[in-house]
């Protein structure tokens, strides 16, 4: 079961912009219960969502149909704790969303998250691959991935990234030199935390040596010196300004 959270105002704005044309000022307002009755609109009926729609969580299983959230400018939190795959422009230019709970998602697809430009964050514990574009031009500032393997080109470029956490203890292989392209970390003022077994590997690697300065070992950015460990932004927002981010 899908629970959703709109915003009245919007589900009056364009009834209003029509009653106003035809002489009518008067606002319109809904009878009592009708903003209950759209927030529990049957889930079979969530393949496209429109503008009213603030908040979404649904414990389904099911992929996130492509498309789903489409350029919906009103979303600002979703969750989805069960889904494992986030279907292709999911997400595409949904300005406002800012918070996103996908703990089960193994794949991010082709451009799923573009345009997120509120979207600052995101912490994927089973995310194994992104999609080309998945998070292009977004505000990401922060990507925390536990056993990620593969990012498809540009699949993070244009975005605000300053912090990328691949904990992963083997190298993540990248489709091409594009993955991070335009972002501060590329530019030089940002730092890309990688196991120190593998931080040798990730300096010399395709696609990746480009970038060996922005490289530091994560273990000396957890509060446990482990690999999994909690973050120590004290010493990660330290070793930015040092950078100058």
């Amino acid at each position: 079961m899908a629970k959703r959270v709109v915003d009245e105002t919007s589900l009056t704005a364009v009834a209003d912009a029509i009653r106003e044309r035809a002489g009518t000022s008067e606002p319109l307002v809904f009878p009592e219960g009708f903003k209950s009755a759209v927030e529990s609109v049957p889930d079979y009926l969530d393949q496209r969502m429109t503008g009213t729609i603030v908040e979404y969580e649904n414990n389904l299983s099911e992929d996130i149909p492509q498309y789903m959230f489409y350029s919906c400018k009103s979303i600002q939190k979703v969750s989805f704790p069960n889904t494992t795959v986030v279907g292709i422009y999911a997400f595409w230019n949904c300005t406002s969303l800012q918070s996103v709970n996908l703990p089960s998602v193994t794949h991010v697809g082709t451009n799923g998250f573009q345009n997120c430009t509120a979207l600052k964050e995101i912490v994927f514990p089973q995310c194994t691959s992104l999609g080309i574009w998945a998070f292009n031009a977004s505000g990401l500032e922060v990507a925390d991935f536990l056993v990620l393997n593969w990012l498809d080109g540009q699949s993070m470029s244009g975005t605000n990234l300053k912090v990328l956490v691949l904990r992963r203890n083997e190298t993540v292989g990248v489709g091409n030199g594009t993955v991070i392209e335009g972002t501060p970390i590329a530019n030089g003022f940002g730092i890309i935390l990688v196991p120190s077994a593998r931080i040798s590997e990730y300096r010399s690697a395709t696609n990746w040596a480009v970038h060996s300065a922005q490289f530091r070992v994560l273990e000396n950015f957890t509060k446990d010196g482990t690999i999994n460990g909690e973050l120590d932004w004290n010493k990660i927002n330290a070793e930015l300004e040092v950078l100058g981010a």
